[in-house]
């Protein structure tokens, strides 16, 4: 029935706990269960690696890569680096739960976690019943006909919303280590001056550290969220160091002050001799004072919720650290296209050796992704010239562009806008025309979904989105299969009522649905299955 396959897996890949959040939770309930357990100890020892806002769910942000700015996902790996097992409804009304149950050491090339040689899953034979104690699983029956093995590939990197009504997820723990909370004094009236060369340390201190003489170690600890000014650092680092040293030398080619260091502070943490100790950053955000009198105690979001989505055609390109370390003269250009006006975050520095490295190799994440320096904005749509400078000179050097029958993948579905494309499909090195119309550019573009996933990574998705739900019962704007001739008009056969009068099909979803999150909601979240 699978009951230990997440524990199991846990402890296969090194990890002190896991815990289980229902599909409705948020990561403000989800951060102060694992606060909540610290406290109950002796010592802190479990972090989770989640996002940044409270309100966010840890289903939507996790399938879809998930970026762990501010807890550490340069150390401990994408969102869907933490999952361990999934429990969803799926489109053919079957409640089912699956996860990893064979792996194999990894090691020898370079991997830091198993490989996932084999993912199981089990279905549920008691749907009427609302008590969870009470769920019987089993094994699904002849005619369930889903591949365990493609829907985790889906779910994990596909998306959530696309594949069924995620119920619950299991997640993993990681042993706990000291936080600290650096930020630029961008407000301090000495210190805007100097933000062309912070942005350039913080630069060379998460993507290039040897040039700052950093240990990749030291570097991997810290990484940023949606801003340049912040630094958020698990373990030790070196970062007042390396910047003070940083600053001396600039002073040596340039007028720099000496108070300039002063420009960059340790302004929380967990050390037990500062002044106000924070543990981590779900601590700072729900603390007193922190932007968050109308809800006090909770993780508030960081930055605040927009009213507004982001640009029709914006999307971050993922900077690929193989041309970062190809040589410097790539960094100061990287530099020079971040240090122009732009409507959005500059770049968000999530990526680095561990989301390379901590991958179970079965899910689907685009290589490129995982070999990501950052993510960054150069699809400015209000200035045309910086897109056709990246498709024209940086994309054919960044990326291998050689196979005209496989498009790569270029952007992060994160923060994507809701009418993104590529660049032209008769010359990839010409952005896609902002005069065209709608209809032009789905006609002579290269689609959102290509350019986020690459060619091969959504031919299969797509696959697996026909046979998981081949009525198109989950069309979603933007979700894989959403631009399939199939779902415009989806031929889907009518639900019959089962003995008893029974919901069966699109309405047993609902049905499955409601009643896991009853039951799943209000007691699961705090529930931790310690390993250790």
């Amino acid at each position: 029935d699978l009951s230990n396959q997440a524990c199991l897996l846990a402890l296969a890949r090194g990890k002190p706990g896991a815990i289980r959040v229902g599909g409705g939770e948020n990561y403000d309930k989800l951060y102060r269960a694992v606060i909540a357990a610290n406290k109950a100890l002796d010592k802190y020892k479990y972090h989770l690696a989640g996002g940044a806002a409270g309100t966010v769910s840890p289903m939507g942000w996790t399938f879809q890569g998930g970026l762990a700015g501010t807890m550490g996902a340069r150390r401990y790996g994408m969102g869907v680096d933490q999952v361990l097992q999934v429990e969803m409804v799926l489109p053919n009304g079957y409640h089912v739960k699956f996860g990893p149950t064979e792996w194999e050491d990894a090691s020898a090339e370079g991997f830091l976690v198993p490989r996932t040689k084999v993912v199981s899953g089990v279905c549920r034979s008691n749907p009427d019943e609302l008590d969870e104690e009470k769920w019987i699983w089993g094994v699904c029956p002849e005619d369930f006909a889903i591949e365990f093995g493609d829907l985790w590939f889906a779910v994990n990197g596909g998306g959530g919303g696309t594949w069924g009504v995620v119920t619950s997820v299991s997640l993993q723990l990681h042993d706990y280590l000291p936080y600290n909370f650096f930020r630029f004094r961008s407000w301090a009236e000495e210190c805007p001056p100097l933000r062309p060369l912070y942005l350039e340390f913080v630069t060379k201190y998460l993507m290039a550290p040897s040039l700052l003489n950093v240990t990749n170690e030291r570097s991997l600890a810290c990484s940023t969220a949606s801003n340049e000014w912040n630094l958020h650092c698990y373990g030790e680092e070196d970062v007042m160091q390396a910047w003070t040293n940083f600053l001396e030398l600039e002073r040596s080619n340039s007028t720099v002050p000496t108070e300039a260091v002063a420009c960059l502070e340790l302004r929380h943490s967990s050390d037990a001799s500062s002044d106000d100790p924070i543990m981590s950053y779900p601590e700072m955000m729900s603390m007193d004072g922190n932007s968050n009198s109308r809800f006090p105690g909770k993780v508030v979001d960081g930055p605040p919720p927009f009213l507004l989505s982001s640009p029709p055609g914006f999307a971050f390109v993922l900077v690929q650290q193989a041309w970062i370390d190809e040589s410097e003269e790539n960094i100061d250009i990287f530099l020079k296209n971040m240090n122009v006006p732009s409507p959005a975050p500059i770049f968000y520095n999530a990526y680095g050796v561990a989301t390379a490295s901590l991958s179970d190799q079965a899910n689907s994440l685009p290589q490129s992704l995982r070999g990501a320096a950052t993510m960054a904005n150069f699809m400015d749509t209000h200035d045309f010239n910086v897109l056709t400078n990246f498709w024209s000179d940086l994309f054919p050097k960044m990326y291998d562009i050689s196979d005209k029958t496989k498009f790569p993948a270029v952007y992060t579905s994160n923060h994507a806008g809701p009418f993104l494309f590529g660049p032209r499909k008769d010359d990839w090195t010409k952005p896609c025309p902002i005069e065209w119309t709608l209809e032009e550019r789905e006609e002579k573009c290269i689609p959102g979904q290509e350019a986020i996933y690459g060619t091969e990574v959504l031919s299969r998705l797509e696959a697996i989105k026909v046979a998981v739900d081949p009525g198109f019962m989950f069309n979603c704007h933007g979700c894989i299969g959403n631009n399939l001739d199939v779902a415009k008009a989806p031929e889907v056969p009518p639900v019959q009522p089962s003995a008893g009068d029974q919901p069966s099909g699109a309405s047993l979803v609902s049905t499955y649905a409601a009643a896991t999150f009853a039951s799943v909601t209000v007691t699961v979240l705090h529930s931790f299955l310690t390993l250790s």
